[in-house]
């Protein structure tokens, strides 16, 4: 037996078609078609809000700032000018550096989370070198204003002013 849809040899008594799956009973009668299936559209959540915890810091060690950034400046004021008469002062400058540092680096030590040691021992370094310097300054002058009053050097200068100053230079 043939079906009459297809063409396809099938069995005597078969209740369908193998081929085509029509029914043999009503082989013009539509095929059973199948519901789709619909599926619930995918619902996705909005995203959650990210809460961001920052945990308390420390502040910043600023006397070990300042320690370093005083260090510099005394360093660099008494190395390019240092004369007798701001000697002093910068003497008084040498000083702030290594007061700034000891506090700078007492803090950075009681605390293991504060930074800052580092800036710290270079402020009292760079004090510390810069008032040594600045002492050696002081004293190198003063004896080279000695040994220039003791040796009459500076009356020789002024006597050669005295003599070059009845020139005119008009």
């Amino acid at each position: 037996m043939k079906c009459p849809i297809c063409g396809a040899e099938i069995s005597s008594g078969a209740p369908t078609c193998p081929n085509c799956g029509r029914s043999m009973s009503n082989p013009y009668a539509q095929p059973p078609t199948q519901q789709p299936q619909y599926q619930q559209p995918y619902y996705q959540a909005p995203p959650q809000p990210v809460y961001v915890t920052f945990e308390p810091q420390e502040p910043f060690n600023y006397f070990a700032l300042f320690s370093m950034i005083s260090g510099l400046v005394t360093y660099f004021l008494c190395c390019f000018f240092s004369v007798a008469f701001i000697g002093p002062f910068f003497l008084i400058l040498g000083i702030a550096p290594i007061i700034l540092g000891g506090i700078g680096l007492k803090k950075a030590n009681e605390s293991p989370t504060k930074k800052g040691k580092g800036l710290a021992v270079s402020g009292l370094i760079m004090g510390i070198v810069s008032l040594v310097l600045l002492i050696t300054i002081v004293v190198l002058i003063a004896l080279g204003i000695n040994y220039g009053v003791e040796t009459g050097f500076f009356d020789s200068v002024a006597s050669a002013a005295e003599s070059s100053s009845s020139y005119s230079y008009l």
